[in-house]
């Protein structure tokens, strides 16, 4: 897979590979269909689609700090966002902002957060601008917490358009007890059952050709 190393502001054409972010806050300008995978990036992020581009990003982190992502849409433009957070030893808060400024364009996030410690605050806000049409904007928003502290998801739409198709959906939830009894009675310990269900509710936003890496990772 092609890797590369995002230097503050990078203009990526037609990519499929990983990158890496060196900066505390970096920028990528898509141009073309791009393909992202980014595994060890805690950086503010910024994201600029270009018009008539598309980005599939994949991203995984492991106790992430205070940090943001911007997503910038142009005319024409389509992203889709999967990302998964695994936290066990901060509190910490996260923005992810969506901007759609111009027409026909769509915007997917899906974002799974697992917490086994801390207090975390994730903030997804979606901006559709006025005078746009035809955009489509989904937030797929969930965590899964295994303490009893504190994990906030918290979904904002600001919706200036009459012309466009915009959900959101959030679910937090513990460990399904039927699920872990139903794996106790296959003889697995809690705690083996309680990480096969973790891996489970990580892995299944990711496609098929980047599950094994996913999987070395979260092990």
């Amino acid at each position: 897979m092609n890797k590369l190393i995002v230097d503050k502001e990078l203009l990526i054409e037609n990519f499929i590979g990983q990158v890496t972010y060196s900066n505390k806050e970096s920028i990528i300008n898509i141009s073309g269909q791009c393909t992202i995978c980014d595994y060890e990036g805690n950086s503010d992020l910024i994201i600029n689609l270009y018009a008539n581009s598309s980005l599939n990003y994949y991203r995984l982190r492991k106790n992430p700090l205070n940090t943001k992502t911007i997503i910038n849409q142009n005319k024409n433009s389509k992203c889709i966002f999967k990302e998964a957070i695994l936290n066990n030893v901060n509190d910490f808060n996260y923005t992810i902002d969506v901007n759609m400024d111009a027409d026909d364009s769509s915007n997917n996030v899906y974002l799974r957060v697992v917490n086994e410690f801390g207090n975390p605050h994730i903030i997804a806000n979606g901006n559709v601008r006025k005078n746009t049409k035809s955009n489509v904007l989904l937030e797929d928003l969930r965590g899964l917490n295994l303490n009893d502290n504190k994990l906030i998801i918290e979904p904002n739409m600001q919706i200036l358009s009459n012309s466009v198709e915009a959900n959101h959906n959030v679910t937090i939830s513990n460990v399904n007890k039927d699920d872990l009894f139903y794996l106790n009675n296959k003889r697995i310990s809690d705690l083996e059952a309680t990480k096969l269900l973790k891996d489970g509710f990580i892995l299944g936003i990711f496609p098929l050709e980047i599950k094994e890496e996913i999987q070395k990772i979260i092990d």
